[in-house]
């Protein structure tokens, strides 16, 4: 059967007009392709984006078909190949830009071809490029993260950074004289305030020596990329003011129930 890109988002066009025309028109890139960026790429495809720029150095495993958007029989392939494939049998209409990662070799051509950027990515270090270089070429950013049973989520514009907001070891150093062991203590601090309530005490002294990475069940995952997605919508259509936008920082856990939509003030401290 024949269609065109109008048969599939005709209901879209019905609630708000020619402005889906700048839905589709946007380019979307999205760091780090786990649990929140695999589902924050669907949902944006989902609601007609159709310039979309994917980056993730990693590949599909076993463990990732439980909580990500990726299929049991993509097991070893590259996850942008892989998301790739899924997002063309929802829309053949989209355009697909891959990236092998984030460094600082690719990041500028990453962040430049890109009018906002979702990081989903768990490396400090490639958050720190990414940072700076949505800094230096004035784009925005959505930060998402998800780990237990919780999602968060916060806009940052171009005059702000994620390495500010979260008080990072390399603040005002030179990237390369950061070393793994800083990024690795800021993380073990992090993992103590967010884990501590969540995880089997066993669990947690694991995760706070960094033994595993945060885990997290599909839903947490699964909210984070849709509400990241839905904060795109907005940038796209021309509702900056409606963003949820640094300082304020949305956090949901759905165990217990509880939607926070707070002033964000990093609790870590770093030596200087």
């Amino acid at each position: 059967m024949k269609m065109s890109y109008k048969d599939l988002f005709d209901r879209h066009y019905h609630l708000i007009g020619k402005s889906h025309n700048k839905v589709r028109n946007l380019k979307v890139a999205i760091a780090g392709l786990g649990g929140s960026g695999s589902t924050a790429a669907t949902a944006i495809v989902k609601m007609g984006f159709t310039n979309i720029i994917l980056s993730d150095f990693d590949i599909v495993e076993p463990v990732n078909v439980a909580n990500q958007s990726y299929n049991h029989d993509q097991v070893g392939k590259k996850k942008t190949e892989a998301l790739k494939e899924n997002l063309l049998k929802i829309n053949p209409f989209i355009k697909i830009t891959l990236f092998e990662g984030i460094s600082e070799k690719n990041v500028d051509e990453f962040v430049k071809n890109a009018d906002i950027v979702i990081d989903a990515m768990d490396s400090y270090r490639a958050k720190v490029i990414l940072s700076r270089a949505l800094k230096r070429h004035k784009k925005w950013c959505i930060h998402i993260s998800s780990y237990g049973w919780r999602a968060s989520l916060t806009c940052i514009p171009p005059t702000k950074s994620y390495e500010e907001l979260f008080s990072l070891p390399s603040l005002g150093r030179p990237i390369s004289e950061v070393s793994d062991e800083e990024f690795a203590e800021h993380r073990k601090k992090i993992v103590k305030i967010i884990g501590k309530n969540m995880y089997p005490k066993n669990i947690f002294k694991e995760l706070a020596k960094l033994k595993h990475p945060l885990f997290n069940l599909y839903p947490s995952g699964m909210l984070s990329g849709i509400l990241a997605a839905f904060e795109t919508y907005k940038f796209a259509i021309g509702k900056k003011n409606k963003m949820i936008v640094i300082p304020r920082f949305l956090k949901i856990d759905l165990m217990f129930n509880k939607y926070q939509l707070s002033n964000f003030k990093s609790k870590i401290k770093n030596k200087k």
